[in-house]
């Protein structure tokens, strides 16, 4: 298989893209060093395209496949080198704010998950008098129209449904003993 040169972009709508991503594969080691040098010319495209100067450190390191990140003019410039079967050089261009938001945007939602998911386990014991030690669950919600569910299973099969909405309220619906289908069981306030 000959070396070769793949192009991807991330975005979050159809005319915004955050990440574009240049990957070189070298499957054959003696075609590196042109690889490399398609991967630079593509890089220097990739910025002209975007109306960004590509970094003289970012096309040094290209040239030699060496990793480097660069943060200029509100994008980062990143070069990576990876080794599995083949050896691989990405180029990242990365709209430095969008890339921040977004991951700052997912740090927030995992928090707000895992603190109402600690919230709904606390509830259910509260409310219902159950051991909170007897709780588990993944902490992973299942997004509904108006609100997120919990799923947390207790002792003797019993299973619960924690609907969080977001004005701070609760339901919790139940199955014990494994006995189906789940009845409300418990209400309030966070």
């Amino acid at each position: 298989m000959a070396t070769n040169l793949a192009y991807y972009v991330v975005g979050d709508a159809p005319a915004r893209a955050h990440t574009a991503k240049l990957v070189l594969n070298v499957n054959d080691p003696a075609t590196k060093a042109e690889g490399l040098r398609r991967l630079g010319s593509a890089a220097r495209s990739l910025a002209d395209a975007a109306g960004l100067p590509l970094p003289p450190e970012i096309s040094e390191a290209l040239g030699r496949g060496k990793p480097l990140r660069v943060a200029a003019g509100g994008a980062a410039y990143v070069v990576e080198r990876e080794r599995t079967r083949i050896e691989t050089f990405n180029f990242l261009l990365l709209d430095s704010a969008a890339a921040m938001a977004k991951e700052r945007d997912r740090a927030q939602a995992v928090r707000s998950s895992a603190e109402t998911f600690a919230a709904c386990k606390s509830a259910i014991a509260r409310d219902l008098s159950y051991p909170s030690s007897a709780l588990s669950g993944d902490g992973e919600p299942i997004q509904e129209a108006g609100y997120q569910s919990f799923m947390v299973s207790g002792r003797h099969r019993d299973v619960f449904f924690c609907e969080a909405y977001p004005d701070g309220t609760y339901k919790i619906k139940a199955a014990f003993a494994g006995q189906y289908p789940f009845k409300y069981v418990a209400s309030g306030s966070f």
